[in-house]
């Protein structure tokens, strides 16, 4: 019986087109963080002995692991903005938005701050990334932001995720 469930929820996630790019994106940046701890640890150095190789294998594969993970912040941009316009700017329409999503004001508040942090550190990180060679990148920026923008967006995914349910149990359709 469980085993039919999962079965039945697997072919449901198999039919996403969507997941089917989150799967490719995922072994993308699976096989670019592989390379990068194996040019870390030195086993690279086996297979690719010009080390001016090696720097632009590792600089290949951060650029592609920024590139694909601005996806999904780039995905999120237009209702991030939308929500965060209507709560500064357009208070009736932001109050008609949360009677019909069964959100309370303050469960949304949280979730448009979550996702602007997470947007605005992510254009950080993209912008040491892009603007810099691997030499002169501030890795504060790096070190900083990136840890920030990974915290941020899990939490507004799971506290999201967890506002919509009880939304859902109080009857509400969430339309976040």
């Amino acid at each position: 019986m469980f085993m039919e469930k999962v079965q039945e929820g697997m072919k449901f996630w198999q039919a996403s087109l969507l997941n089917k790019g989150i799967v490719v994106c995922a072994f993308l940046v699976f096989c670019a963080g592989s390379t990068l701890v194996s040019s870390k640890t030195g086993i690279l150095s086996l297979f690719v002995p010009l080390e001016a190789d090696r720097l632009g294998i590792e600089e290949a594969c951060q650029q592609l692991v920024t590139a694909i993970m601005t996806i999904p912040t780039v995905a999120i941009l237009p209702e991030t903005f939308e929500f965060t316009y209507l709560y500064f700017a357009d208070q009736k329409r932001f109050e008609d938005a949360l009677s019909k999503s069964g959100l309370y004001r303050e469960q949304m508040q949280i979730i448009l701050i979550l996702k602007n942090i997470n947007i605005l550190t992510h254009f950080v990180v993209c912008y040491a990334m892009w603007a810099f060679g691997p030499v002169t990148r501030p890795m504060i920026l790096i070190v900083t932001c990136l840890p920030t923008t990974i915290l941020s967006g899990v939490g507004h995914g799971v506290y999201e995720d967890l506002s919509k349910k009880q939304a859902l149990e109080r009857g509400g359709a969430p339309i976040l």
